[in-house]
């Protein structure tokens, strides 16, 4: 093994084998780490990667540095200077803890920019209906693709520009997400606080008109409309209930990520993205996606309005249950437990967005100017509060036996009762 050469193990190929040596012990042609042939590839070809990746490549360098360590220790007579070297390397170790922090966070970071800059690039190539149904799902509560939206808008010829600002508003005025009503005003709000000129067409009373049209129902939660209204108390308690319930399988999560994190390695588990707020927002996604589909498709609002009330009752059944919470990252932080109390996308979320853009208060009418004035406890008060459930209203459990929110009341229900 020459000096100069600073390999860690020599490969040798030909057309019947592959050779792996160490490349400071090994002593002979025998004297082999591996040998994949076509006889073992079955087996042998796994253990060729193993020995060739870079995790165990520098797992080999390490355990020749401990040796050279031991071997310059191999004819000391003084402890002190071992104790002295002992307390240099808890020096480093020091040290080094720092380094290896910095290199997790910046390879994380590194690795957040790649996806969102995938996630830019996929809704580049996408077509309108898929990014509006983007905007529609309730965990995605980052703006790519609004921001996708808005410049699709400005590239857009003039009979387009409104016609894309037509969908917006069709379909904040059909079942959709409360999330999605937000995305609208976020929308034409950039577009206002930019400059971006839009004429109105016959059907189209212009970008302003519409955008403080739909800002006043947003603060309103659509009461004109019984059935918007009612569905959209119903996303509240969906969400607020999927937090509750995902909850109860806190442990059993917590304990998945923590042997996986066992087994795997660091930056295997970084790139899988296996962390306990992205297991439990994709929790949250499933779990509120089912009850939403429970009522989200009907026309009555007295329909919604029982799977309000449903939900409002399986939430008081979850009370008894005990929690583990655990502390959320700010930037992943979804409120989930506060939506319609002290927190919602329709009047919070609205208003956070207004007070986002510099320039927006010109467009704005006296109603919404009003709102903003107030102090943030004044103006929570005045989130909508959802229908009282009638004194006679009775549990429509059979009525609604094949609703996933009657299935999980049955079920619960008899959980708490064994306890």
């Amino acid at each position: 093994n020459h000096p100069e050469v600073k390999s860690y193990y020599l490969v040798l190929i030909n057309g019947w084998e592959i050779r792996i040596y160490d490349a400071k012990e090994s002593t002979g042609w025998e004297d082999t780490l591996l040998v994949c042939n076509q006889g073992n590839c079955d087996t042998s070809f796994i253990r060729l990667k193993e020995h060739l990746s870079s995790n165990n490549i520098i797992k080999t360098l390490r355990k020749r540095i401990i040796n050279s360590i031991e071997d310059t220790f191999s004819i000391e007579i003084e402890e002190i200077r071992l104790d002295q070297f002992h307390h240099e390397i808890e020096r480093s170790i020091s040290n080094l803890k720092e380094v290896v922090s910095k290199n997790s966070r910046e390879f994380q970071l590194a690795l957040d920019q790649d996806i969102d800059n995938q996630t830019m690039i996929r809704l580049e190539k996408s077509p309108i209906e898929e990014l509006i149904e983007e905007m529609n799902v309730p965990i995605f509560d980052r703006p790519f693709a609004a921001n996708e939206y808005i410049k699709r808008i400005i590239n857009s010829e003039e009979n387009e520009k409104n016609n894309l600002i037509m969908k917006l508003i069709q379909k904040c005025n059909t079942n959709s997400h409360t999330i999605f009503k937000m995305w609208s005003v976020y929308i034409m709000a950039k577009l206002l606080n930019d400059d971006i000129t839009i004429k109105p067409i016959s059907e189209f009373g212009g970008i302003q008109k519409e955008f403080n049209d739909i800002i006043r129902k947003n603060f309103t939660y659509w009461e004109e409309n019984e059935t918007i209204n009612a569905i959209n108390h119903f996303d509240n308690i969906t969400l607020r209930l999927s937090r509750r319930i995902c909850h109860l399988q806190f442990e059993n999560v917590n304990k998945y990520l923590s042997e996986t994190k066992e087994i795997f390695s660091r930056e295997d588990v970084i790139k899988s993205n296996l962390t306990l707020v992205s297991v439990m927002v994709q929790c949250y996604n499933s779990v509120s996606g089912l009850l939403w589909n429970d009522f989200a498709n009907s026309s009555s609002p007295n329909e919604i309005w029982d799977g309000y009330w449903l939900c409002q009752y399986l939430e008081k059944i979850l009370s008894n249950f005990t929690y583990n919470n655990f502390s959320f990252q700010e930037r992943d932080l979804l409120f989930f437990e506060l939506y319609g109390s002290s927190f919602d996308l329709l009047f919070t979320a609205t208003r956070r967005i207004l007070n986002k853009f510099s320039n927006l208060h010109v467009f704005l009418d006296d109603h919404s100017k009003s709102l903003l004035r107030l102090s943030e406890n004044e103006f929570i008060k005045g989130i909508p509060r959802p229908r009282s459930k009638p004194i006679q209203w009775d549990l429509p459990l059979e009525k609604y036996k094949d609703r996933k929110v009657v299935e999980l009341i049955k079920i619960l229900h008899s959980k708490d009762e064994l306890n």
